[in-house]
């Protein structure tokens, strides 16, 4: 009589049968295949336990290699960082202007510095931010905290990231240029303290030739307030050029009290694809 209990066991060694005669184990899923070395190009948004911090993003950009990010740390403030993708994580460093760039070399200030590294443990980036200053012995690296996490920023949220460039006025500077100006002369800026309002005026004057003047040319203004869309505030035409300045205004529905940001980003359009010149933004008080 034979034995019944070879049946199965024949069976299986015939299904593990190949090349090599191993089984090969079943694949495992990944919960979180955008927490990866592959997956830091995209925008993300600090957490804590079930919360996000839409005040504290990051944007990270790859272009053939070249790794750039802006970083929003906490309320309006934003910086430009460039990035380099090692074995483990990406580093990414704080760039500087002339003048701040002196400063930290004559270690009158730091410079912030983000790695971040991939957990899929917690599918989630683990972050960590630190402090860098300059002195003899070269940089040094002061930690912020503890380690954070980050996850991708939820999709259909528009916030912006970009650093502005140019200079915003308010209020009445915002329609005389001549009042602009004093503020410049004045202040070495313009005067942040405006009243709130369901209509506060914004605006700017550029160089109407340094904006790529040209004939067919469109030049129009997409309006943030507090780093989101402002409402109606999109491709909103431009004004008109006068002694060789072009007027950016409008009309910002802003009636709270406080610090509020605000951000126009300058566009021209010339027979093809809609182009950025500049961004201009100013943090207002308003009272």
């Amino acid at each position: 009589m034979k034995s019944h209990w070879l049946t199965p066991l024949m069976i299986l060694l015939a299904a593990g049968c190949g090349a090599t005669g191993e089984v090969e184990a079943p694949a495992v899923e990944d919960k979180c295949p955008e927490i990866s070395m592959e997956g830091f190009a995209a925008d993300w948004i600090k957490v804590k336990g079930n919360s996000g911090d839409h005040k504290t993003r990051l944007r990270v950009v790859n272009e053939g290699g070249t790794w750039t990010g802006w970083y929003v740390g906490g309320f309006f403030k934003k910086m430009t960082m460039t990035g380099v993708l090692r074995s483990n994580d990406l580093k990414l460093t704080e760039v500087m202007d002339g003048e701040a760039q002196a400063a930290f070399e004559a270690g009158e200030r730091t410079k912030t510095r983000i790695y971040l590294e991939p957990n899929k443990k917690r599918c989630a980036m683990r972050v960590m931010e630190v402090a860098v200053s300059s002195g003899e012995g070269g940089e040094k690296e002061a930690q912020k905290g503890g380690y954070i996490e980050y996850l991708p920023f939820p999709p259909g949220q528009e916030f912006t990231y970009r650093p502005t460039t140019e200079a915003l006025f308010l209020g009445e500077a915002a329609d005389k240029y001549a009042v602009a100006e004093e503020q410049l002369k004045e202040k070495g800026g313009p005067d942040p303290l405006t009243a709130l309002g369901e209509a506060v005026p914004v605006g700017m004057w550029s160089d109407a030739e340094a904006d790529g003047a040209a004939e067919g040319c469109a030049y129009d203004m997409d309006l943030y307030f507090d780093d989101r869309p402002l409402d109606g505030g999109q491709a909103v035409a431009a004004g008109e050029v006068a002694d060789g300045r072009r007027h950016w205004r409008h009309d910002f529905y802003a009636p709270y009290s406080g610090n509020h940001n605000f951000e126009m980003y300058r566009y021209r359009t010339c027979g093809g694809g809609r182009e950025l010149i500049a961004a201009a933004g100013i943090e207002g008080i308003l009272n």
